[in-house]
């Protein structure tokens, strides 16, 4: 297995102080990048090991609620890499590299939540921001069949301001400019908050179209993120016919069903975390770019190697 999370592995006597998110997070994350196979056993052995839990059925009762977890996320990703769940074992036949996009979020959680001062010197916000764009784009084009996606973010790697944009964008949703455009769109402003927008076109010249302005949020900084777009802002910039829809994607993922409630709420749209990003084919190679997996893979690999490994205690 990896070693334990740098967080949320709070000893517990008589509370459950293990972070549930960050249980199931180190379960997958060791059986994709460490392990072929793994027990319920070998995780509460590991916890009693590291002093976490001192009480092995007091300890089983927490990991078989993360044991939960894990297997209803596998099943919503369709099973990847020959992905087994049989009682109390998990098991896998196939390599990370096979599924690039599940192991780039998997990887950007280990580097955010379960091993960030480990994993500091191979962050790199540009690169991940732009592949994770990139990701969120391939995936709701095949989300969202008929639909128009595409980036419109600024990145180093596509330094195109929003003044330079914006007419494209205005002219592709069929609509008309604000009269109050220029207060919000000058030389300074890169997207405001819109990274990826999608809208439904029917072939004719009208407006009102269906419209997502999404903000893609690939770091610790999410939740602060999730009020963009600001469409109050945005239909400052556009006279929409008809109001669009918000959505926010990111990698991160959220064990309980309330936890997930309670963080969509401030988005006020569609909220696409890691297993809806996952979602449009049980297979990869059915939606992924050879492109972009291999951009995938080649940010993944290096840094999957200095994951850390768990030693046994003497």
């Amino acid at each position: 297995m990896l070693a334990l999370p740098e967080k949320g592995m709070a000893f517990s006597k008589n509370v459950h102080n293990v972070n549930l998110n960050h249980l199931c997070d180190w379960i997958e994350a060791s059986l994709l990048f460490q392990d072929d196979s793994l027990s319920t056993t070998d995780v509460i052995d590991l916890l009693i090991e590291h002093q976490v839990y001192e009480d092995q059925d007091f300890a089983s009762e927490r990991v078989a609620t993360a044991w939960g977890v894990v297997k209803r996320r596998y099943r919503n990703l369709g099973f990847p890499l020959g992905l087994r769940v049989t009682g109390s074992r998990l098991s896998k036949e196939g390599n990370w590299r096979e599924f690039p996009a599940y192991a780039f979020c998997m990887l950007l959680t280990c580097i955010t939540y379960l091993y960030p001062e480990r994993l500091k010197p191979y962050r790199n916000i540009n690169a991940q921001g732009a592949l994770f764009e990139h990701l969120a784009v391939e995936s709701m084009r095949a989300m969202l069949s008929g639909w128009s996606v595409r980036s419109v973010g600024w990145s180093p790697t596509n330094p195109v301001k929003l003044k330079d944009s914006i007419d494209g964008i205005i002219s592709d949703l069929r609509e008309v400019a604000s009269s109050e455009i220029d207060l919000f769109v000058d030389s300074y402003a890169n997207e405001i908050g819109l990274d990826v927008l999608a809208y439904r076109p029917y072939g004719d010249a009208q407006a009102a179209l269906p419209v997502l302005m999404v903000q893609c949020a690939s770091g610790a900084d999410w939740i602060n993120k999730r009020h963009t777009p600001d469409l109050l802002k945005w239909t400052k910039i556009i006279s929409f016919s008809s109001k669009p829809m918000k959505g926010f994607a990111m990698p991160y993922a959220f064990a309980e069903q309330r936890d997930f409630r309670r963080e969509s709420v401030p988005v006020g749209g569609v909220f696409l975390d890691r297993y809806r990003l996952l979602s449009p084919c049980d297979h990869e190679s059915a939606w992924i770019s050879d492109g972009l997996a291999t951009d995938l893979v080649a940010f993944i690999s290096p840094r999957v190697d200095e994951l850390p490994v768990a030693e046994e205690l003497a």
